[in-house]
């Protein structure tokens, strides 16, 4: 097993192009424009490990997404049949269904998310993006099912939010996207996702 908190800084994300603009994408498009510009606004950093992931994998059927978000939720509902979306805040969950129909949005009180776990087996990805209070429980409940695909965001604080305390199952291989001061890790069972780059297992 591998701590993630081992894992070193093994990616730099550089440059970044995405295809035509088409229904939900658009507004991530949009936000993608503004974060190239402004290099400094890092909140949608986690695009980049997307990006490169779905230009191996193609769209995947089934992703859950704890914390919903203007720059994942999107670009997430674009490449997969479907998305759930799983909020602990009231009004982060009203503005989400707002904003992107098509996507199933559920709201779970934090006094339950310890106990509620949409994580299927036939899920392809899990995104972890959420309250910091339940992020490695969540990575947690994702490795456990041996989900193809788990992405933590905000791995550049990992005492902050846990992730020094998950323990990676073998199988599991660690990519580290850096885009400063952000990190996003993608932990996969696919080994043919990053080849030539590095990888720690």
């Amino acid at each position: 097993m591998t701590k993630l908190a081992e894992v070193p800084d093994a990616f730099y994300a550089d440059d970044f192009v995405l295809g035509p603009e088409r229904g939900l994408l658009g507004r991530a498009v949009d936000r993608l424009r503004h974060l190239l510009a402004n290099p400094r606004d890092t909140w949608g950093s986690h695009l980049y490990v997307f990006r490169e992931l779905f230009e191996w994998t193609g769209d995947l059927e089934s992703i859950v997404e704890f914390g919903s978000g203007e720059f994942s939720t999107p670009f997430l509902a674009e490449h997969c049949r479907e998305l759930i979306s799983v909020e602990t805040s009231r009004r982060y969950y009203n503005r989400a269904r707002e904003l992107y129909p098509g996507v199933t949005v559920r709201f779970v009180p934090a006094q339950f998310m310890h106990e509620f776990n949409v994580i299927a087996p036939w899920t392809d990805l899990v995104f972890v993006d959420s309250d910091r209070r339940f992020r490695k429980i969540l990575v947690e409940w994702a490795l456990e099912q041996r989900v193809p695909y788990v992405v933590l965001h905000d791995a550049d604080k990992p005492r902050l939010y846990g992730y020094d305390r998950v323990r990676v199952p073998s199988g599991y291989l660690a990519r580290v996207c850096r885009v400063v001061p952000k990190t996003t890790v993608l932990l996969t069972t696919d080994t043919r996702v990053g080849m030539g780059v590095q990888w720690k297992a």
